[in-house]
Parts: structure tokens; C-alpha cells; sequence
């Protein structure tokens, strides 16, 4: 057998005969169809295959190659005449090296396919929490201290039916804000009726307390009234004064409260601070009281109503928290 024969192979294609562990001739062929001998050290390992452990993949100064050696009948050569042969895996390596470029490739899409559709999926089943977690939020926002509430909002029907557990949890958070929407009108009827109430009250005691000063003040006018009635009647005219104030000022946090409020004028504060003055020294007699105005009057702009207020919240606080005979 000839190797050097490259008739009928491809490119690519080694042939090694050897006998008895010698190299007879070689050749390797060329990508134009001639043959070249290999290389000693690619003889070598060409000698080393086995004709019993058939395909063998072997990497020589030329290239990879999967070879595979057989013995050749006596009455084709001698005996003891093995034959080499073998082909080029540069295409096969290139295929696959391509195959798994494309595996690749298709398997990285593939998971970008997916997680855009996993996206997309999970984001349309979190819309409807997304609408549960607006409406709370808007809830939260509404001003519901005081006054009278409605809750406008509420979850769409189509993320409020118990056909789901976002459904359902929907469906409560509906029940819910219509519960509150009812607690809180009962408070603003509840607060209504008594604002309603104080004011009603504070408007009617106004009547008889007046009458009381009235008839006391006339009463103590006359010369003929002996000093014990008259330490009496000065005590009921102190108190029937001290109780229009306190009157005065329940109408006056029950107009506060509705958000009524008087008009602003210019306010005489020197008349309105002896006038506070005098009401407190009648509520507190065992304290020394002492006043030190200017000459001219001070006027301010104001409600006269909440500057009385103040005032008497001021004195009061001043001599309910000190002791007896404090100036």
C-alpha cells in the first residue's frame, strides 16, 4: 500500500504504515490534492495506536486529528504491517464550536424571551394590588380629623369579586371604608348635635343671666338695702358676671368649632384687659390684682371676642396655678 497515493481522499487525510513499529512511508494530504510526509514526532505518536482500541483522537504539529489503525492482512503486506489512518476534525471542531455558539446563543435568548414574558406576566397579576395599594393610599390622605367626611374612593369592581384572593381582599377593603364612612358620619351628626346643643344653650342662659345682673344692679342701687344684703347681692351680681363669661366663651368655642369666626375690628386692648381684669379679681379676691396701662388707649386689629378669650384663659391660668396672695 502506498500513502503517498491521494487519489479518491480528502484534504486532510493522514496515512502512516508501519511495520513491526517502523514507519514504512507516510503522507498527509494537501488542501491542492498533493501529499506531504509527517513529521518524526507525529510518527511517533502515530505508532502508539493501537489497532485494538479502535478511534483515537490524537493532536499533532498539524492540526487535531481522529485516527484509528488496523492491521493489514498478509496477503496485502508482510506480516506485522499496521496501517494509520485518520482524519482532520477541524470542520467537525469548527461545526460544533458553531453548534455551540448557536446553543448559546438560543439558549441566552431564550432566557430573555422568557423573563420578558414572566415580567410582563407578573407585573398584569400585581396590577390589581398595585389599585389596592392606591386606593389605600388615597384614604390615607383624606382629611378625616373633623367635620363632615365622605370617602369618595373606592376599589374598581373588577378587582373587588371574591373570585380571587386579591378579589376578596378588595372586596373587604370596600367594606371597610363604607364602615368608616358610616362611623364617621354618626361622629359629625353626634358633634353636630352637641355644637348645636351649646350654642342653643349658651344663647338662652344669655336671658336670665342678664336679668339676674339686671335686678341685682337695681337692687343695690337703692340706699335703703343694709351691708349684709348688700355683701349678698354683690356676690350674686359678681357670680351671675362670672357665669355670662363663662357662657360668652361656650358660645364662642361653639362658633370656633363650626369655623365661625368674627369679623376683625379694631380692638380698645386697654378697655378689654380691665375689663378681663375686673372679672378675675371678682373669681379670685385673695390675690393681689394690679394694673399698669398706658395713658393713651392701645388698639389693635382683631376678633374682640377671641381677644377676650385669650385673656381670661391667661388670668385664670395665672391664679389657678399659683397660690393665694401671689401678685
Amino acid at each position: 500500500m502506498n500513502p503517498e497515493n491521494a487519489a479518491g481522499q480528502r484534504p486532510g487525510t493522514l496515512n502512516a504504515v508501519f511495520r513491526d513499529g517502523a514507519v514504512q512511508n507516510s503522507a498527509l494530504v494537501q488542501d491542492d490534492g498533493s501529499t506531504q510526509p509527517l513529521s518524526a514526532e507525529g510518527l511517533e505518536l502515530l505508532s502508539a495506536v493501537d489497532p485494538a482500541s479502535g478511534p483515537t483522537d490524537l493532536v499533532l504539529s498539524t492540526g487535531r486529528y481522529r485516527v484509528v489503525a488496523a492491521d493489514l492482512p498478509a496477503q496485502a503486506a508482510p506480516e506485522g504491517t499496521v496501517l494509520v489512518t485518520g482524519l482532520s476534525t477541524a470542520e467537525r471542531d469548527s461545526a460544533l464550536a458553531s453548534l455551540d455558539i448557536t446553543m448559546a446563543g438560543l439558549s441566552l435568548a431564550g432566557l430573555l424571551a422568557t423573563g420578558l414574558v414572566g415580567t410582563i406576566i407578573i407585573r398584569r397579576s400585581l396590577r390589581p394590588l398595585e389599585e389596592l395599594a392606591a386606593v389605600a393610599n388615597s384614604v390615607s390622605q383624606l382629611p378625616l380629623e373633623s367635620g363632615e367626611v365622605e370617602i369618595p374612593v373606592r376599589v374598581p369592581p373588577a378587582v373587588s369579586h371574591p373570585g380571587s384572593e386579591v378579589g376578596t381582599v378588595g372586596l373587604a377593603l370596600n367594606k371597610m371604608i363604607d364602615h368608616v364612612t358610616n362611623a364617621l358620619r354618626a361622629r359629625h351628626a353626634s358633634e353636630t348635635k352637641v355644637r348645636q346643643f351649646v350654642a342653643d344653650a349658651s344663647h338662652e342662659l344669655r336671658t336670665p343671666l342678664t336679668a339676674i345682673r339686671g335686678y341685682t344692679e337695681l337692687v343695690l342701687d337703692r340706699a335703703q338695702v343694709d351691708p349684709t344684703e348688700r355683701a349678698a347681692l354683690e356676690r350674686v351680681d359678681s357670680e351671675s358676671k362670672r357665669m355670662s363669661a363663662l357662657v360668652e366663651d361656650l358660645l364662642l368655642l361653639a362658633r370656633l368649632d363650626e369655623g365661625q369666626r368674627g369679623e376683625p375690628s379694631d380692638v380698645d386692648l386697654t378697655e378689654l384687659i380691665i375689663e378681663a381684669t375686673s372679672d378675675a379679681q371678682v373669681s379670685a379676691p385673695d390675690y393681689e390684682w394690679k394694673l399698669e396701662l398706658p395713658e393713651d388707649p392701645v388698639v389693635v386689629p382683631g376678633v374682640e371676642d377671641e381677644l377676650r378669650q385669650v385673656l381670661i384663659n391667661l388670668l385664670s391660668n395665672a391664679h389657678k396655678h399659683t397660690p393665694p396672695g401671689t401678685w
